[in-house]
């Protein structure tokens, strides 16, 4: 916006656009409009400022699921993974219909330590993370992100690998320019000595 200089397209749209006349304007509470505002700080890299806002927004409104989780990545993002991961869990257990929050809950359990490891997780911990991601993909089938996490999961685990190679097959001929699901994929024929394929 500062530049002043915006790129532009011309072209002819096949039939005339659509435009929705019906949606109406709802009004913000309190809480949400702290919460959009520490999120865009939070997504414009001003994380101590972002905590201002969304620990008003929590203040404000306990349950309020989306302020939960845009504070459980600004804690994330501040290293404070004991911190992040119960906002996350706070704001799965208040609204779980939100692919990016199981997602986020998932990558923080596997990130400990600002860096993935899951050599120490028990069992029970490894079938959480697969739970959300699962459910992450469930709800948002097109979030490749959650594909390659969960292939993570069951290299590092050496479970489910036949399951993680499937899902990888049909997402990489949807999307063949995705390489690092390719690559991920190598790595789990390379764990079934499936060097071929791999």
């Amino acid at each position: 916006v500062e530049q002043d200089r915006y790129k532009v397209r011309l072209g002819n749209f096949a039939g005339e656009l659509k435009i929705d006349t019906t949606s109406e304007a709802t009004k913000l509470s309190e809480a949400e409009a702290q919460t959009y505002m520490g999120d865009l700080l939070l997504h414009s890299n001003r994380i101590k400022e972002a905590y201002v806002y969304l620990e008003q927004a929590v203040k404000l409104d306990p349950n309020l699921a989306m302020a939960h989780a845009s504070l459980g990545m600004a804690y994330f993002n501040d290293g404070k993974t004991n911190a992040a991961y119960a906002s996350l869990e706070r704001a799965v257990a208040a609204n779980s219909q939100n692919y990016l929050t199981h997602y986020h809950v998932a990558y923080v359990l596997t990130h400990p330590n600002d860096g993935p490891s899951l050599t120490w997780f028990t069992p029970d911990q490894a079938v959480k993370i697969r739970g959300h991601l699962q459910k992450a993909i469930a709800l948002r089938p097109d979030f490749l992100e959650s594909y390659n996490l969960l292939a993570y999961v069951s290299l590092v685990t050496g479970k489910d690998i036949d399951e993680s190679i499937a899902l990888l097959k049909r997402v990489l001929s949807e999307s063949p320019d995705q390489y690092n699901l390719a690559y991920m994929l190598g790595q789990l024929y390379f764990h079934k000595d499936d060097f071929k394929n791999a």
